[in-house]
Parts: C-alpha cells; sequence; structure tokens
C-alpha cells in the first residue's frame, strides 16, 4: 500500500511576521527597499504645490512625532493585512484602485477602476520587483483568486517591446512599490526623522484627528548596537519624500506621494476593514509565488516518498501543460505529453510571436523544432508525429554565452530528469528537502515540497529553484520553476495512457 501524503495545516503563527520564505523571487527586503526608493524618488516634490501651503506653519518634529514615524512601518506590520483605498492624481485621470496590502509579504492585490483608460480596468497584484495584471471588472476578493488571465511585468519600465512607455502604467507601479514598502520588522531610525521629517499641518480623516508629515519615505532601521551590523540596511541617503497622515496612537492614516510628475496620489489604509479572520494572508496568484509557504524539513515519510518520487516515474507518461512568462505581459503556452519511459516530451508551443509557434520533440541529447502556426488554443501535437520538416539543435549550442540556458529549456530538461532507474539518496533528502504547504490544484490536492537536486543552485529553505507537486497517489502533478524575471513558470501533469510515441528520424539528426 502506498504512503498517503498527510494534510497537516501550516502551524498558526502567533503573530504577522516577515518572512523571506513569503517572497517568491528570494530577494533582499533591503536590497528591494532600496530599489523602491530609487523608482518612486524619480521625480521631485518641487511641482506640486499643495506641498508648500502649509509652509508658514510648518516646523520641525518633536520627539514624540518622531518616534511615530519611526515606529510606523512596525505598526503597519503588525497590522498585517488592511484595506486600501487609492485615487491616482487628477492628469492621471483619477484611476481608483481598492483592494488590499499585506506587509508579511509584502504583496498588494486590489482593483483598479474605473479609469480614463479602459485598459487599466481590472485585477493588479504586486510583489517586489514584479507587477501582475488581469483585464475585467470585478473586485479584488482574496477568496476568490482568479486561477488565469493573468500576465506579469517588471515593476516600472517593463513594457512589451514596440510598446510605447505609458505614464498611467509608470505611475502605478510607483504606488504599489511605495505602499509595500511601508512594512517593516523593527522600528526606524528616529534620528533620521528628527533631522528630516517636518510636521505640515492638523487634519482629520473620517473624523479622527492626525498628523501630517513631510518625511523620507524610508529611512532604515535604528542603528544597531553591534559596529559590525550590516549597513546595507539603510536605504539610499537621496530617499524620495512622502506626506504621512498618522493618527495619534501611531496609526497610519492615509499616505500621499507624488508618482511621476503628475501630481500627488493618494492612498487610504481603511484599518477597520480586515480581512476575516485578521491574520489571513492574501494569497497570490500561481505566476507570483502562490499563498505564502512555511518551509519545515521533511518527515521520515514524506522523505521516503520524495525517493521514490523518480523511480516511480520511470515507466509512465503524463500529460503536460506549459505556463512560462517569457516578456513583459508575454506568456509561452504548450501542450502535449512527457515520457518518462525514453525520456522525452512531445508539445506544440505557442509563443508570444505566431513566427516562433511548432511542434517540439525534447530530448535527452537536445531539442527537434518544426515550425507551425498554432490559432487560437494550442492543442496536443500530431500522431503521428510530421516525418520531415524537423530542426535539431543540441543543448549545448541553445546556451547563450552570457545569459546561460533560457528558462524554457531549464523547465524542458527539469521535467526529463524526473525519472531515474532506483531511488534517490535518502539520507541526502532527508537532509535538504522541505515540506511547504498543503495546496490544491483545481479540485486535486496536493503537497508542494522542495526537493534540491544535483546541479540545482543552492538556496535558502522556502527560494529553492523548484517546487514539486504531489498528489495524495504520490504523483507528481506540478514543477514549478524560479524564472530569470518574470516571476514562476510551471509544467501541470496529469498521469495518462498513450501508445509509444515514435520520433521521426528527421528529428533525431545530430542528436543520438
Amino acid at each position: 500500500m502506498k504512503r498517503q501524503l498527510t494534510k497537516k495545516p501550516a502551524p498558526k503563527k502567533p503573530a504577522p511576521k516577515k518572512s523571506t520564505s513569503s517572497q517568491p523571487f528570494g530577494r533582499k527586503v533591503a536590497v528591494w527597499i532600496g530599489a523602491a526608493a530609487l523608482l518612486v524618488g524619480g521625480v521631485s516634490w518641487a511641482g506640486v504645490g499643495c506641498m508648500n501651503q502649509s509652509s508658514e506653519v510648518s516646523r520641525s518634529v518633536s520627539a514624540e512625532e518622531a518616534g511615530r514615524l519611526a515606529n510606523m512601518r512596525a505598526h503597519n506590520l503588525a497590522l498585517g493585512t488592511v484595506a486600501i483605498l487609492a485615487k491616482m492624481p487628477e492628469e492621471l485621470g483619477e484611476t481608483e484602485i481598492s483592494g488590499w496590502v499585506d506587509w508579511t509579504q509584502p504583496l498588494v492585490y486590489a482593483a483598479i477602476k474605473p479609469s480614463a483608460q479602459p485598459t487599466y480596468t481590472g485585477l493588479v497584484q504586486a510583489v517586489p520587483g514584479l507587477v501582475a495584471t488581469r483585464a475585467g471588472d470585478m473586485a479584488a476578493d482574496p477568496e476568490k483568486l482568479p486561477a488565469d488571465g493573468w500576465t506579469v511585468r517588471r515593476t516600472a519600465g517593463g513594457v512589451p517591446e514596440g510598446e510605447a512607455a505609458d505614464p498611467l502604467g509608470q505611475a502605478l507601479d510607483i504606488v504599489l512599490s511605495a505602499v509595500m514598502v511601508l512594512g517593516s520588522d523593527g522600528p526606524d531610525d528616529t534620528s533620521a526623522f528628527q533631522e528630516r521629517a517636518v510636521w505640515l499641518d492638523e487634519s482629520s480623516i473620517d473624523g479622527v484627528t492626525v498628523d501630517v508629515f513631510r518625511s523620507p519615505l524610508v529611512v532604515g532601521t535604528a542603528p544597531a548596537p553591534d559596529p559590525s551590523a550590516d549597513a546595507s540596511q539603510a536605504p539610499p541617503a537621496a530617499a524620495p519624500e512622502a506626506m504621512f497622515h498618522i493618527d495619534r496612537s501611531g496609526q497610519l492614516r492615509r499616505v500621499q506621494i507624488n508618482p511621476g510628475g503628475h501630481g500627488l496620489a493618494t492612498v487610504d489604509l481603511l484599518v477597520e476593514q480586515r480581512p476575516d479572520p485578521e491574520d489571513a494572508r492574501i494569497p497570490a496568484i500561481d505566476l507570483l509565488g502562490g499563498p505564502p509557504v512555511t518551509p519545515r524539513k521533511v518527515t521520515d515519510a514524506e522523505a521516503q516518498i520524495l525517493a521514490g518520487l523518480r523511480p516511480n516515474n520511470a515507466d509512465t507518461v503524463s500529460e503536460v501543460k506549459l505556463t512560462l512568462p517569457v516578456g513583459d505581459g508575454e506568456l509561452l503556452s504548450a501542450v502535449g505529453w512527457v515520457d518518462w519511459r525514453r525520456p522525452l516530451a512531445y508539445l506544440t508551443v505557442d509563443n508570444p510571436g505566431a513566427e516562433d509557434d511548432g511542434e517540439m520533440f525534447v530530448l535527452p541529447g537536445g531539442v527537434s523544432w518544426r515550425p507551425m502556426p498554432v490559432e487560437g488554443k494550442a492543442k496536443k501535437p500530431s500522431l503521428p508525429a510530421a516525418p520531415d520538416g524537423w530542426q535539431t539543435q543540441q543543448w549545448a549550442a541553445r546556451i547563450d554565452g552570457e545569459t546561460g540556458a533560457s528558462d524554457l529549456d531549464l523547465l524542458l530538461f527539469k521535467l526529463l530528469t524526473m525519472a531515474s532507474g532506483g531511488p534517490d539518496d535518502l539520507a541526502a533528502i532527508k537532509d535538504t528537502a522541505s515540506w511547504l504547504r498543503e495546496s490544491r490544484l483545481g479540485k486535486t490536492h496536493a503537497t508542494t515540497f522542495e526537493l534540491p537536486m544535483p546541479g540545482d543552485q543552492s538556496a535558502p529553505s522556502g527560494q529553492a529553484p523548484y517546487r514539486y507537486w504531489l498528489d495524495a497517489e504520490e504523483h507528481l502533478r506540478r514543477v514549478e520553476m524560479r524564472t530569470a524575471q518574470f516571476g514562476l513558470g510551471r509544467a501541470d501533469l496529469k498521469p495518462t495512457r498513450i501508445a509509444w510515441i515514435d520520433v521521426p528520424a528527421a528529428a533525431l539528426v545530430g542528436l543520438t
């Protein structure tokens, strides 16, 4: 009898805490904060007239006010997830952004509407460095996260080839980045606020009295007592500024920034609107890493299952569907089979450019490619395979001297290696493998693991380059891979039965 994978829930954490395991791309938070600060700081406040309206009454902040500013980001992280409502500058159509920020990851999930530019009506998710969008008129409901229809682009400047830069899109990236920066697991440097922050005014938001401050967006954490502490935790000295509306309890109620010289964008924190339960975390879409993970060492039973994963695949065939972000706003898809009896994969590939569509054999010696148009949704390749028209290329010839192997080749080659003639090293698996989370693949329950293998780039637990989803019957149902720039690609697998796939002689030239 097969050992059944348990369905243990992830352990409940006593309080929200920023964790690298929930950030899908392995970026150090301090490095990303510095990059985000540079992004937001690309525009001076000088052109924003309202910043000067209170200049006659502005003053330096008191020690108590500097303390409120210094603890603001830690206060936000303690909230975990909170609703937000933002308005872009009037010059950009007063686009409204309503949704959630989860500072524990960090992640923003929101709906964009109504807009003077209809292309921006839809959903958006943002994590450090990446923004995903999905067209359509719907609310950002964390419990009804659409599984498909998303595209991913890099934050700020990630414009698909051939398209002009878009001021609204760039401003949106700046606002989302600024919001995500405003969470920290420790207080900032109070002395920096005393030196650089300015009190502007007293105001009221929803009946709550707030003090309005002009201050650097971030100033870095408080100095460590150890003089050898890592100085990289401090963002650049020329950090951008923002207007913070903070109540007397220290809660941030509103932040205003200038996203690109178009006037002020206003983001309200609706602190009374919290998810149910309040410690709930917003799930990311699959392309951005999926729901948060809580890595732990595998149990002895789980290690046994993982050790037998590749041998169990050796005499099997699975239908496969690839989804791979390959450029800003561009997804490659492919469907077909992976046959571990050979091993080989046989696919129809739908690239973003029609001229790059075709059928593909993936073999231990390299790749065979037969160009052909893919109209509409890609269908499985023809059986038997066409006898001619194939172009072959060895793996070594496909590696770029500067950038290395492509994301597509890395994912395809990984699929071929997911079968072996004998069990893997049980001791090594116990030492290096991690349980990540219980997951859902449609209606199928799956357990997600990390299983470092020879040749994989080393990474902390929760940040390995590949993830493996196993169903309750121990079948491999998904392989996820971190791409170089655009989030996570995946190969979804479904066990099937199929006759031996004959590879035409023309598709083997130079590969055997």
